[in-house]
């Protein structure tokens, strides 16, 4: 589950940094949707932690 998450999170946008005009961009350039936007965001938190391992 956090695997397919974190994979659709670097195949819509792999420079997301979570800021708001990214989450324009995104939404411009990839028609997503206001929930698509808001689960980046969340899933975004994980990889602004020092600790998360993956990144």
């Amino acid at each position: 589950m956090l695997f397919n998450s974190i994979s659709k999170l670097f195949s819509k946008n792999i420079e997301l940094n979570g800021s708001s005009n990214m989450d324009l961009k995104v939404n411009k350039n990839s028609h997503m949707t206001l929930n698509e936007i808001s689960a980046l965001k969340t899933e975004n938190i994980l990889f602004t932690r020092p600790n998360f391992g993956l990144v």
